[in-house]
């Protein structure tokens, strides 16, 4: 049914208050595992589970590694002419439509990126991975305490607050993507080992480009920087590493260049907004009529309601024109005093 009205409204588009809306699907967001059932491929830990390129992966005990840096890529005519007959599980529903079976499903980085590399890296690695890897007891208190300063620093803008390593099992994907973006570089300076620093400086480089509309003409270099990334992870970490989260930040680069950055064709915005509508859910009777209530209570508490700056720590801190700007005080309703920071410090390099 949904792929019939899928088709439908591609067809003939939506009425709204007497108005004809074109309607047309920008991206299919899923992680990889809903990804292979919808489209009827082969699950990520398959020898043949990429759904970007024709590799063939290896076993290695109970894992399927992806060695092979350049393969040929899927495209949309190779997938529907079943090219590859060892990816494909049974024929999917959305070859009924004209979507491109390749480009709009792209890798969703906040489960392949920080559920997926990030979360690898940080708890099974180097927290507890073989001895050559692991941090000592010592580093992880270290690296556990810096965690914990950074997080009374991190302003209301951020979904949550950086948590120390005693609670990593318990770690959303904010907050492994504020590892990995924010405060990662800067924690882990003097805790991680220097090549394994480096190596990690590498990936958040990239990544931290990826996510930015403004960064679009530095795409190419991100490419680079992420080859340059799973090429030495295979050096540093050995094949074990090379799973199919690791394998995917090859292709990541091009859904960034496709959809202008990884934040416009990921779960994060779907994940945030299903926990908002969940905390307006008092009781199990008729949720659906809550959600609406309060959605509507909310939408005129809005059009009389705007945000406030507010100068208290951590909050208060912008970026204007460049330089670090710092609310003191405000000056009636429309007017702040503001200290300006004409200094800039490297924390890393």
């Amino acid at each position: 049914a949904t792929i019939e009205e899928l088709i439908s409204l591609a067809a003939n588009g939506l009425i709204v208050s007497g108005r004809q809306l074109a309607i047309a699907v920008k991206a299919i967001i899923c992680d990889a595992p809903a990804k292979a059932f919808v489209l009827g491929i082969k699950a990520c830990w398959g020898l043949f589970g990429c759904d970007k390129c024709v590799i063939r992966g290896k076993h290695n005990g109970r894992k399927v590694c992806f060695t092979n840096i350049d393969e040929a890529p899927r495209t949309n005519e190779t997938f529907r002419q079943l090219a590859q007959p060892e990816h494909h599980n049974y024929p999917t529903p959305f070859l009924k439509t004209d979507l491109d079976l390749i480009c709009h499903f792209p890798i969703d980085y906040m489960h392949q990126v920080c559920l997926g590399v990030m979360k690898r890296l940080l708890k099974e690695v180097w927290l507890r991975g073989d001895k050559q890897f692991k941090m000592s007891n010592a580093q992880a208190q270290l690296l556990s305490r810096k965690l914990n300063t950074f997080g009374s620093l991190v302003p209301g803008a951020f979904a949550k607050k950086a948590r120390g390593l005693d609670e990593i099992d318990r770690w959303k994907a904010t907050e492994f993507r504020q590892f990995l973006l924010y405060s990662g570089p800067v924690v882990l300076k003097g805790v991680l080992r220097q090549e394994l620093y480096e190596h990690f400086m590498i990936f958040s480089t990239a990544i931290s480009i990826l996510v930015s509309r403004n960064l679009s003409n530095h795409f190419g270099f991100a490419r680079k920087c992420l080859r340059l990334f799973v090429s030495r992870a295979l050096t540093l970490y050995g094949d074990d590493v090379m799973v199919y989260n690791v394998h995917s930040l090859l292709h990541i680069a091009d859904e960034a260049e496709r959809f202008d950055s990884l934040d416009e064709c990921s779960a994060f915005p779907f994940e945030n907004y299903l926990g908002r509508l969940k905390k307006l859910v008092r009781s199990g009777k008729n949720p659906m009529a809550q959600v609406v209530n309060r959605l509507c209570e909310l939408d005129s508490k809005r059009s009389s309601n705007h945000d406030v700056i507010r100068p208290q720590s951590p909050n208060g801190v912008f970026i204007v024109d460049g330089l670090g700007c710092q609310v003191v005080s405000g000056c009636g309703e429309k007017y702040y005093m503001c200290c300006v920071h004409m200094t800039i410090i490297i924390l890393f390099c």
